[in-house]
């Protein structure tokens, strides 16, 4: 028409296949590292602090219980219905 060339642009026109898989490796890596620098574990949970302090005692660190009361600390009862 006017001598125009439209062309649509991606993301394989913006970079090669190369760039973007070594680009991916690099996220992936990153993302790892992260990770492994911030673990999700169980000492973040806030009801941590409350349970060793009134629950650890009598169930164990974990709920596996211990040798005054050996039933595990396992279900989905409330703490109402526990200690009622």
């Amino acid at each position: 028409m006017l001598g125009i060339r439209m062309t649509l642009i991606t993301p394989m026109t913006l970079a090669p296949p190369t760039i973007l898989r070594t680009s991916l490796v690099w996220a992936g890596c990153l993302a790892a590292g992260w990770l492994a620098a911030h673990p999700l574990v169980a000492q973040d949970h806030p009801g941590l602090a409350v349970y060793r302090e009134h629950c650890g005692r009598c169930h164990g660190d974990s709920g596996p219980g211990t040798a005054d009361v050996p039933e595990p600390l396992v279900g989905d009862r409330s703490v109402n219905q526990l200690a009622a």
